[in-house]
């Protein structure tokens, strides 16, 4: 990129290896993606095979093409409308009426009990090679209990209890008493922790990747990896939102889904 704004500055277009312009878009320093100049760009690819090689060319141009990130990513929402898109995103009230704040969907006072809280998205189905990104910060008080999730689960998600969520959800789960990260795939006997971070007044990404049927979940708070997990492909809607929800206010700042997960394809950058 630095090469690239040098030669160009913001006003370039990219091209596929036939010639055809291509979407992409700025990430900005806290993740979300956008017209305005930054130093990383998401670029949206022609469809290629795994452990191939894309070569991209740049070319000048007398304006930025730059576009929105919804055109440059299967899915992503960063939350700046003043209410929840629900002709995108179902509201899970069982706990909580999620709410856009300031860019954010956070939660409101809990109802009282364990269940789950949260946005999940209406027609948009994970297929494995994608990979569901966000970012989320929890408050650091306020209460006595509140789990963040991210991942996938079933259309009719319904359930929390330690019997029923392998059937409802592959998922990044946040313990944030213990504290611990695990990863809960379909697997009930798979459930792996992998970070022991206390997230309460942190903000930080979480993604949860999908490949040949498995899962694996990564978390910036540490910089730790799940291993891969057996993952039901029963459980593909998009959930950002909570478990266990005691009080303790979560938010959640952007989401994105992208492709090719494992192994990812190369690509050479000509300007």
């Amino acid at each position: 990129m630095q090469q690239l704004t040098a030669e160009y500055g913001d006003k370039f277009q990219v091209l596929s290896p036939q010639g055809a312009s291509l979407p992409y878009c700025f990430e900005s320093a806290s993740g979300e993606c956008g017209t305005a100049s930054g130093s990383h760009v998401w670029v949206r690819v022609p469809d290629v095979k795994p452990q191939s090689k894309l070569v991209l060319k740049f070319e000048a141009a007398v304006n930025s093409a730059a576009q929105a990130a919804g055109q440059v990513f299967d899915l992503y929402d960063d939350f700046n409308a003043g209410s929840v898109d629900v002709a995108r995103w179902t509201l899970i009230t069982d706990e909580c009426n999620p709410y856009i704040e300031a860019g954010w969907v956070r939660s409101d006072g809990h109802k009282g009990g364990n269940s789950e809280c949260g946005v999940m998205s209406k027609a948009f189905q994970v297929k494995t090679g994608m990979r569901v990104t966000t970012r989320l910060k929890l408050a650091s008080g306020g209460g006595d209990d509140c789990d963040p999730v991210v991942g996938m689960v079933r259309s009719d998600f319904n359930g929390f209890s330690n019997s029923d969520t392998p059937n409802y959800m592959d998922a990044w789960v946040s313990d944030d008493e213990t504290p611990a990260q695990y990863l809960i795939p379909h697997q009930t006997s798979g459930y792996e922790a992998f970070g022991s971070s206390n997230i309460r007044g942190q903000t930080f990404q979480v993604e949860v990747a999908l490949h040949n049927s498995q899962a694996r979940a990564c978390q910036t708070i540490d910089g730790k990896c799940s291993g891969w997990r057996g993952w039901s492909a029963a459980n593909d809607r998009v959930f950002l939102g909570a478990g266990w929800h005691q009080g303790i206010t979560w938010y959640y700042d952007w989401v994105r889904v992208t492709r090719y997960v494992y192994p990812e394809p190369t690509a050479t950058w000509v300007l």
